[in-house]
């Protein structure tokens, strides 16, 4: 079973950002408190990855549009390059933000930045993510983006 990490950004502390697995896995839910923000930003350090996926351009699109499906949000396009030594940065463009991912195949690593706006649910695409890429432990971060500030 995966080993999975998870943590939260720093908010006051009457709104607190909360991230949980629950359960096994396949449970993941993100919840937030009663503040207004303009797109919630999830980070995943993947580790423990499968070295052929993370050189599969083509695979890590199918993975990265599987995700973006579960999570609720449209892909408009799409943009994948390889580097010499085999590592790929890969991003979907959303209607609703972003997600990218950078592979270190040499260091079975991949990064993901899962960014939505509006009504998607990135937390929805995580098991996903991590299927698709073989990870055997997971470290996360939400990041609230746009939340109120003493400036409007």
């Amino acid at each position: 079973m995966p080993h999975i990490r998870t943590h939260s950004n720093c908010l006051p502390t009457e709104n607190p950002l909360l991230m949980s697995y629950i359960g096994n896995e396949s449970s993941y839910s993100v919840t937030t408190g009663p503040i207004s923000t303009r797109g919630r930003h999830l980070l995943l350090e993947l580790h423990g990855c499968e070295r052929g996926t993370l050189v599969d351009a083509v695979a890590l699109e199918r993975v990265l549009r599987r995700a973006a499906e579960l999570a609720n949000v449209q892909v408009m396009c799409m943009c994948f390059h390889q580097f010499p030594a085999g590592g790929i940065t890969g991003v979907l463009v959303l209607a609703e933000s972003h997600i990218s991912i950078h592979t270190w195949p040499e260091h079975q690593y991949a990064a993901v930045d899962f960014f939505t706006c509006g009504e998607g649910k990135p937390e929805q695409g995580i098991e996903c993510l991590r299927a698709g890429l073989g990870a055997v432990e997971i470290q996360s971060l939400v990041v609230v983006r746009g939340a109120p500030s003493e400036f409007g």
